[in-house]
């Protein structure tokens, strides 16, 4: 009985590790990604400023 043969299963990842190849340019998605990804990382700043005032 001959084997299957399929891809290969060790890969190290599923999906692409930059958003670049995976939302369009021109999509909504990645504007608004991006306004939520710096709203977060002004409130980040804020709270860190916050804890580490005297």
């Amino acid at each position: 009985m001959a084997y299957i043969v399929g891809i290969d299963r060790n890969q190290t990842r599923m999906v692409t590790s930059s958003l670049d190849d995976l939302i369009d340019e021109n999509n909504s998605v990645r504007v608004i990604f991006v306004r939520y990804a710096i709203e977060f990382l002004i409130i980040i700043r804020i709270c860190v400023n916050h804890m580490t005032s005297p």
